[in-house]
């Protein structure tokens, strides 16, 4: 099921009654969009890197740095110059 979210019948009852039927145990689900493909993507290699590559956003990078600003004000979020990738285990830090 790639593409897809499942989520099963939440007792072992329902869930017996539908794989007996030759069914499978799932009572709703969600096709992923090219958004959701591309949101999965991020969080992940913002997860198992600690940074985040520009790249990973399609469209304008300066659309991508000016959602962050009002972090950086508050001092959650870096952004320097010379970099294009976001790292740091404590704090986002967007670099253009």
């Amino acid at each position: 099921m790639a593409g897809h979210f499942a989520q099963n019948e939440p007792g072992l009852t329902g869930s017996r009654e539908r794989v007996s039927e030759g069914r499978l145990p799932t009572i709703r689900g969600h096709v992923r969009s090219d958004d959701d493909r591309i949101q999965q993507d991020a969080i992940l290699h913002r997860m198992c890197n600690l940074e985040l590559p520009y790249d990973a956003f399609p469209g304008d990078v300066n659309e991508v740095v000016a959602h962050f600003v009002p972090h950086v004000e508050d001092g959650l979020a870096i952004c320097e110059a010379g970099r294009r990738k976001a790292h740091s285990p404590r704090r986002v830090a967007l670099e253009s």
